[in-house]
């Protein structure tokens, strides 16, 4: 898709306010993928509101808002920062007027990581626009302004069997959300059970995580650390 894009716009940095551009990711953000792989998800082709046409950007209100002093582009997944990136440029597609960020790697972005959009940013359900444009009226000068408070960041985050959402935040807690219906069994260890595993995965090297033939999930916890467990 690269190849199709069109002009690439340099752009002014604004540095007493800082003017964020959020995008959802959470169909999209492949969580045991690799760099590039996270990367694409991220800076690929987003959606500009009444921009259909490549033809339509230039004259687009819309698009001129988006992307006049954007400085940094903020991805979430369920509502949960997953990458911090400074925008440098933007690329145009000429067929529908959707609009790649050209971004690099920005200081500070891992202290972002694993925290929670603050109301009124964060998506709710039924919002399926997946680009918010945080503008230069709100005055926003710190990232964190746009987060919950600081507390119990997420630092490492897994799926199994595309079913199974496994996160360890920083004080070694574990999250896991499955489906209902499916059984999470926690002990010290994943053999004595008696089950037969088709995976079995670390989890930041606290725990230990494997998939049973039924579909079930096994959590070796050997440092008896807490554990919480969410149906959905």
């Amino acid at each position: 898709m690269c190849e199709t894009l069109g002009v690439n716009i340099a752009r002014q940095v604004h540095l007493e306010v800082v003017v964020p551009i959020l995008v959802n990711v959470t169909q999209t953000y492949p969580i045991n993928g690799s760099s590039a792989e996270k990367l694409e998800s991220v800076e690929r082709s987003w959606p500009v509101r009444h921009v259909k046409f490549g033809a339509d950007f230039d004259t687009s209100p819309a698009a001129a808002e988006l992307l006049a002093h954007a400085d940094v582009l903020l991805a979430v997944r369920k509502n949960v920062v997953v990458e911090v990136r400074s925008i440098t440029g933007h690329a145009v597609d000429p067929e529908d007027g959707r609009v790649r960020f050209l971004t690099r790697e920005m200081e500070g972005a891992d202290d972002l990581i694993g925290r929670r959009l603050a109301k009124p940013y964060a998506w709710v359900r039924g919002q399926g626009w997946p680009v918010q444009h945080v503008g230069l009226g709100e005055e926003i000068t710190e990232l964190t302004e746009l987060l919950e408070p600081a507390g119990d960041e997420i630092v490492h985050r897994t799926e199994m069997a595309g079913v199974y959402e496994i996160s360890v935040t920083a004080s070694g807690e574990l999250l896991v959300v499955g489906p209902r219906g499916r059984d999470v069994t926690v002990r010290t260890g994943l053999k004595g059970g008696g089950e037969d595993f088709v995976e079995e995965r670390d989890a930041d090297g606290h725990y230990s995580l494997a998939l049973t033939t039924d579909g079930d999930l096994v959590v070796a916890n050997p440092g008896a650390r807490p554990v919480t467990v969410r149906s959905r």
